[in-house]
């Protein structure tokens, strides 16, 4: 079972006031978090003790790394020949920090997107000479202000071929980035509201799937200092969505690109008006390989 998970750690988790050791993994294929647990049952509950969906759970993992799990589903509660009880609980999404991030509230939530690269227009290698590679010097991104919050959409870069010693193959992989940022603190669950709406604004655009790489939730108010530079520690957030089939589209067919929505544009009574065509696209596009099944 492990070959196919992306993460996998062992740390001890706080149930109710209890704590449990036990096993965290995230599979990124299925967007799936699960918890799984094993304890000794004590002879004041021979059968073990019950336990139902817990909003929060947090737990501290072997690499030190503090992990809190919300919206909790008790999968499975299981007591094996009344000394052992396992416990499987699925999350719908965590975050990953230096501390428990229960009660934190956040300024800014940095996405990077699978197949959203063409739409956007925008990208960091210039191939106006076909005979040379070049990385633009130019700040590369476009900012709106929709749905309360400001979207700047840049992207990252990850290029081998200007790495030492050179090697005779070199990976080349650009993404786009949205960050959302808000003058008011949010939540982590505001944040995935406001990033859900953008991804299935530039999925109708490109009637295509648009897969999660990575997330990253700032606080502003949790930084420190690099002489003069002030950094941000990073709460890194893992949710539940599957990654989707990319299938193959031209960009000649989208609907539109980023470059057709102005600064000023109504975005909001844009995405109304597209909710009677982009029902039928998102069915089409829901077909995909069936997630995978766990068993415990």
């Amino acid at each position: 079972m492990q070959d196919n998970m992306d993460r996998y750690f062992s740390g001890v988790f706080n149930i109710n006031g209890e704590e449990i050791a036990g096993d965290l993994i995230y599979n990124k294929e299925s967007g799936a978090t699960i918890l799984n647990l094993m304890k000794r049952v004590i002879d004041a509950f021979p059968i073990g003790r019950s336990y139902g969906n817990l909003d929060i759970i947090t737990g501290v993992l072997n690499s030190g790394a503090i992990v809190t799990l919300f919206h909790n589903h008790c999968a499975r509660n299981h007591t094996q020949a009344f000394q052992t009880q396992q416990l499987v609980f699925v999350a719908d999404y965590a975050i990953w920090s230096k501390g428990d991030a229960t009660n934190v509230k956040f300024n800014k939530l940095e996405c990077v997107l699978e197949n959203a690269l063409n739409w956007s227009g925008l990208s960091t290698i210039d191939t106006s000479d076909f005979s040379t590679i070049k990385i633009k010097k130019i700040d590369n991104k476009n900012e709106y202000h929709w749905f309360g919050a400001k979207i700047t959409f840049s992207t990252s870069l990850n290029c081998e071929l200007f790495s030492l010693p050179h090697k005779e193959e070199s990976k080349v992989v650009e993404r786009l980035i949205v960050s959302i940022e808000s003058d008011e603190k949010l939540d982590a669950l505001n944040f995935i509201s406001i990033r859900n709406k953008i991804i299935s604004l530039i999925s109708f655009a490109i009637k295509n799937n648009v897969n999660i790489d990575e997330q990253v939730l700032y606080d502003y108010d949790d930084s420190y200092q690099i002489g003069p530079h002030t950094e941000y520690f990073k709460y890194h957030l893992y949710t539940s969505e599957q990654r989707l089939t990319i299938h193959g589209s031209n960009r000649l067919d989208y609907n539109f690109n980023l470059c057709q929505l102005s600064p000023e544009k109504d975005i909001q009574k844009e995405l109304t008006l597209l909710e009677p065509y982009s029902t039928s696209i998102y069915l089409y596009l829901s077909i995909r390989i069936c997630p995978q099944k766990w068993f415990f």
